[in-house]
Order: structure tokens, then sequence, then C-alpha cells
């Protein structure tokens, strides 16, 4: 028999549990009984949607110092829509615990220990969070799409609110460019929003939409589409006819530096963005055999500011095609530095159709990336007005990396900010026109890939405008760079060419780069975090380590 003692002690270790956070509260039970949570099914105080867990009690009779099987066990959730909980068949003392909605729910056990027994109440307190299983960052906000594949955008606030109209789809395949998005429905219809002064919504028109509307390609039965975000153009590889035919790449919107894979855009065919006409494709049409960029199939694809780049074949690894803008080297060719693109006075093929880099590496993934601005006059190729515009910035500087078949990462272009994830000296003489007058300066980059150096093997990696962030084959993410607004997301504002650790313990499944800033979905939880620099219309938001999303209102 046990004494008053063990008694003792037996209530201090239940008062220990509740302190701990085991059990919010307790309503005392008759002497001879205690119940606590089980220690070997702690529930968490927080949880993310549909997240499964078991919570369990356990009843000691004080007088024999046993653990018991009480007369009975009620089990109860304070918001059935935030927390379901069901009860053991095989065991009264455990419940399911699945967490469905986003807030904070109480789950209460009622335990009866025997009969005459006064009941006690055990209470949990459980906070569910919003589960996400993708994200995308442009250069002016960023999406996700949560566990149920509806739409939600955000901005500097981290304060996700849902896209509209979008409410009756599943959506997949979230792109996010630069003021406009678009997600895939029913495998093959885009629906964007955002903009689209540029034409990249791609519906035939060039004027803003505040709410989704069915963009390029429309509801072909057959399209089987999945898109990749530019800057202000997008790209999609879809299959032209039956479901045995190859894939094929095709992309709409801003034309100037033939980032749409053709050397022209097309005779007239302008938008009017800040009064300023630029060269652009504000519809496409299946059909339409000029725009087609390769016979291959397009294993993966990515479209960066103004440049892209696919990967050949009908899966991957395989060789690595690019095009578009080219100043500092991020098409991967040797020499393309050499050549402005576009050049004012000739077209460069090279520059309107995809390039096979010259290298043996074959490639499992890539990255086009941001460029460090956005020109505030493209040219037309052959306007004389375009070449005759005083204060023209017409080159972007930008840069491209990729995975290799032995999850080695590669990057070449600018790095002028160590974004190759290795120092650099080669240059790359880069035209700049001013005030009616050519002027040259140049630029730290590097024409052909170069190894990341970092002993890690990477799943993924992508691209900003001055940096580069990498995810692991374990889920850990890397960054290297520019650290000025806080890209790196370790704490600091030191720029570094050496990839290292972000700031924090978790592991991810995904991330996303931005021009400034980064956002990665956790693993187990399904979170997203972000970090770095947002500038906006009310200012400029810097954030050095990585920050939870908030959950929607």
């Amino acid at each position: 028999m046990s004494g008053p003692r063990d008694v003792r002690m037996l209530r201090a270790l239940l008062w220990a549990a509740v302190a701990a956070g085991c059990a919010d509260a307790f309503e005392a039970s008759d002497p001879g009984f205690v119940v606590s949570p089980a220690a070997e099914f702690p529930l968490s105080g927080e949880m993310t949607r549909t997240q499964v867990d078991t919570v369990a009690v356990v009843v000691v009779d004080t007088l024999d110092n046993e653990v018991v099987i009480p007369a009975s066990v009620k089990w109860e959730s304070g918001d059935h829509s935030i927390i379901r909980i069901s009860r053991d068949t095989t065991d009264s003392l455990r419940a399911e615990v699945t967490a469905q909605g986003v807030g904070t729910a109480e789950i209460t056990a009622t335990v009866t220990p025997g009969k005459g027994v006064t009941d006690t109440v055990l209470r949990y307190s459980v906070q569910v969070h919003e589960r996400w299983i993708a994200v995308s960052v442009g250069r002016n906000f960023t999406c996700g799409l949560n566990v149920e594949s509806t739409a939600y955008c955000w901005d500097s606030h981290l304060q996700p609110s849902r896209v509209p109209g979008l409410f009756e789809f599943t959506a997949k395949n979230l792109e996010v460019g630069h003021m406009t998005a678009c997600v895939v429905v029913l495998d093959k219809v885009p629906y964007c929003w955002g903009q689209n002064s540029l034409g990249e919504i791609g519906n035939g028109d060039a004027v803003r939409h505040p709410i989704p509307i069915e963009g390029a390609i429309g509801r072909a039965p057959e399209a089987d589409l999945t898109l990749s975000a530019g800057g202000t153009f997008f790209c999609g590889t879809f299959r032209k006819g039956g479901f045995l035919n190859p894939y094929f790449i095709q992309c709409w919107g801003n034309a100037a530096f033939f980032q749409l894979g053709v050397p022209r855009p097309g005779p007239g065919i302008v938008c009017v963005f800040n009064r300023m006409d630029y060269p652009c494709r504000k519809e496409l049409k299946l059909d339409a055999s000029d725009l087609r960029i390769s016979p291959f199939h397009a294993a993966a694809l990515d479209a960066g500011e103004n440049h892209a780049c696919a990967i050949e074949g009908d899966t991957v690894p395989g060789p690595l095609y690019c095009w578009g803008a080219a100043a500092t080297g991020q098409l991967g060719l040797r020499n393309d530095t050499l050549i402005p693109c576009p050049d004012r006075d000739k077209q460069d093929l090279r520059c309107g159709r995809p390039s096979r880099m010259e290298s043996a590496l074959r490639f499992l993934s890539v990255s086009a990336g941001w460029d460090i601005f956005i020109p505030n006059r493209p040219p037309d190729p052959g306007s004389k007005q375009a070449q005759d515009t005083t204060g023209t910035t017409w080159l972007t500087e930008g840069h491209t990396c990729a995975v290799a078949m032995d999850s080695t990462a590669y990057c070449w272009g600018k790095n002028d900010d160590g974004q190759l994830g290795a120092p650099s000296d080669s240059s790359c003489a880069r035209v700049v026109r001013r005030q009616s007058r050519e002027m040259a300066r140049s630029v730290r980059c590097r024409a052909t890939p170069q190894p990341v150096a970092v002993s890690a093997r990477f799943g993924a990696v992508s691209a900003g405008s001055e940096h580069t962030c990498g995810i692991t084959s374990e889920g850990l993410v890397y960054c290297w760079g520019s650290n000025a607004g806080g890209q790196l997301g370790d704490g600091n504002s030191r720029s570094r060419s050496t990839p290292a650790r972000i700031q924090d313990t978790l592991r991810y499944s995904s991330i996303s780069a931005g021009p400034y800033q980064t956002c990665g979905v956790t693993l187990d939880q399904g979170r997203i975090f972000c970090w770095g620099r947002w500038e906006e219309d009310m200012g400029t938001t810097i954030v050095r380590t990585p920050t939870v999303v908030k959950d929607p209102l």
C-alpha cells in the first residue's frame, strides 16, 4: 500500500505535467485516483491543417500505485470545424485528433475513474495553422497554395488574402511574375490576374485584371499545361494534339529582349506601359507555328525576368537550352557576352531562338534568375525611336543556376555580388546607352557553368537578382550572394560568395526566390517562412531571418 507521501508525489507530478503544457487544467477527482495526460502521447499545442495526432490519458489508483482502466472516458472538441476528435475503438483511453480548420479549439477528456467517483476533466488548447503546398515569389507580391489548392497572396506584412474568383476550382502550378500571377486549373486552363500591361496574361488585351480571368491557350482540350512566370512574360509547356504527342513551349507577353523564344514578336505588335511602346505578344494561338520554340520535349522549364531556359528530353536529366537577354552571360553561351542582345542595328538570331548550352553537363532542374533592374525603355528591334531615345538603359544583368545529374549546383551569368556561389574574376563588356551615346562598363560575370563552392547535394535552386538559394536533398536551405536586404536569411547584412545555411533548423520541401527575397515551404508542417527585402509604395521592409507567414484571416 502506498502512503500519503506517495500520493503527494503523484499529485506533484500531475501538476508538473499541467505546468509543462501537457494539459491546461484539471478538476480534482476522488483522492484515491489521479488522472493525467499519457506521457507517450503528448499533444502539441500547435498543429497544421490535415495533421493527425493521438492523445491519451492515464488513470492511477493512488492507494495501490497502479494504472487502472476507468469506467468511462468522453472525448469532445470545442469546435468541430477546427478539430475533429474520434475515440479509439480498441482503447477508450486514446483518441485521434485531426486538424481541419485554422484557429484555436479546446479538447476535453471527461474521465470517470469508477462508480460513484467524481469525474476529472482534462483540457487541451490547440492552435491549428494553415498548411501550404506551394509558394511563388514575384517582384511586388507573393502567392501560395494551401492544402486544398486554394490561392492566397500577400505583401511584406506576410498576411495572406484569398484570391477572389477561384473558389470553385482546384488550382495547381502557381506562378507569380513582376505584377501578374497565374494558376492552372483542371490541368489545362490558366487563370491569371494582375497588371497585364505587356500582355502577359495572354488573353488578347493589355489591361489590368484584379479578378482572375481565363488566360492564354484557354480551354484547349489536350493542352496539359504547365506554366512558368517571367518578369513580364509567361511561358508554358503543352501538348499539341493527342496524349502521345511531345511537349512544346510557347511564350507570350513582353518581347523586348526576345524572351518569347522567337526572333520577332510580329510586325506592329506593341503594348503601352508607362507611356512607352514595348514589343509584345498579347495572345497565344496553338496553331501559330512561328511561336514554336523547339520540336523537342521540354522536361523542365523556367522563365526569369528577361530570359528563359528549358531542359531537353522526355525526362530529366538532359541538356539545357536558353533564350532571351544575354548581356551578362545568363544564357550559358561562351561568347554571348560579346554581343548585346538585342543588337540595335541587326537582329541576332541567337537571342531569338533557344541555344543549346555548350557543355557536356546534363541537368535535373534550372532556375532563370531575376534581373538587377527593369529597363525604362526596352528596344523595339529596328525602331529608330528606340535608338534615339535619351536616358535609355536597355541591357539587363542577370544569372542562371541549375542542378546537374550528380546533384551539384552550377551557376553562370552576373557575379558582382557572389550570386554564382564562387568567386569570379572574368568580366562582361556591357554596353549602356545614355543621353544618345553609348558607354561601356564591366561587370563580374561568367558565361559558362561553374560549380557552387559547397559540398552539399542540391535538389533544386532558385535564383533571385543578386542572390541565390538552394535546397538540399535533406531539405536544408543554403543561400549566397548579396545580403544588403537580408536575402541570405542569416540575420546579418554581409554578402558572401560561399553558400551557408539560413538561420533556422527547419527542413523545407520547396523554395522560391524573388528579386530580393525568398520564401520556402517547410517539410513537416507545411508552413511558409520568408526573408529578404520588399519594396512597396509605402516603403521598404527588410526581414533578415526566416519569418513565418501568418494564417489567413
